[in-house]
């Protein structure tokens, strides 16, 4: 048996990496947060406020709000539209004036799933370049 004592060396270099890490989070965030906090707020609100809207009329379109509800297979390639109109159709499968409101929950669903991929993978890939 050997008495060697073996020694832990603190590994600078990953400490390093993260602050640089850190960093670099922080920069990104303070120099391109207020764009994409208002490409984001904008259709955000208004895909809040359309719905609960149109519903308080009393003539309802239901081609329009199944033309929304569709239009999400299409716009989540633009995530701020399709965040937009997924929002929107969830407002209106939450009333009770819209008929296949579980199929119109889906759709939205689906849309903001998809539409937050989209915009995750364009930021990685834009950070890549």
């Amino acid at each position: 048996m050997t008495n060697e004592i073996e020694k832990k060396e603190t590994p600078i270099l990953k400490y390093f990496e993260v602050v640089i890490g850190w960093a670099i989070g922080y920069l990104i965030v303070k120099v391109f947060g207020p764009l994409v906090f208002f490409i984001i707020l904008i259709p955000v609100l208004i895909g809040l406020f359309f719905p609960g809207w149109y519903l308080k009329r009393t003539n309802i379109n239901s081609s329009l709000i199944k033309g929304i509800a569709y239009s999400n297979l299409i716009t989540w390639f633009l995530p701020p539209i399709g965040l937009m109109t997924s929002i929107a159709t969830f407002g209106f499968s939450s009333s009770e004036k819209i008929e296949n409101r579980r199929k119109y929950k889906k759709l939205a669903i689906v849309g903001i799933v998809l539409s937050v991929i989209n915009s995750v993978l364009g930021i990685i890939l834009g950070l890549l370049k």
